[in-house]
C-alpha cells in the first residue's frame, strides 16, 4: 500500500431462540511494529458479533515481519474464516 491502512469489518449474526452457540470462537491477535490484525468475538444474548480489524501502520510490511504477516493471514483463514460455528438445540 502507498499509505497507512485501517480496515474494520463487523458482522452480526442473530442466533434463533431455539438454538445456542456451543463454543464461542477464540479471538485472534497479531501485532508487530508494521501491522496489527485482530478478530474478536462477542456474544450478547442471541447475537454473535465478529469484529475484524487490520491496520498497516505505514502502508507496508517490512521483510523481517513477512513470516508473522503470513502466519497472521493463514490464521485468519483457518481460525476465523473457515472455522464453523456449531449451534445446538437447547
Amino acid at each position: 500500500f502507498s499509505n497507512p491502512q485501517h480496515h474494520s469489518t463487523e458482522v452480526l449474526l442473530t442466533i434463533p431462540d431455539s438454538l445456542q452457540l456451543k463454543i464461542l470462537p477464540e479471538n485472534l491477535a497479531y501485532t508487530t511494529k508494521d501491522f496489527e490484525l485482530k478478530v474478536t468475538y462477542t456474544l450478547v444474548g442471541q447475537q454473535l458479533k465478529c469484529l475484524t480489524q487490520l491496520i498497516v501502520f505505514e502502508g507496508k510490511v517490512s521483510p523481517e515481519n513477512f513470516d508473522t504477516w503470513n502466519a497472521a493471514l493463514t490464521a485468519l483463514r483457518l481460525k476465523a474464516y473457515m472455522k464453523p460455528l456449531v449451534l445446538i438445540t437447547e
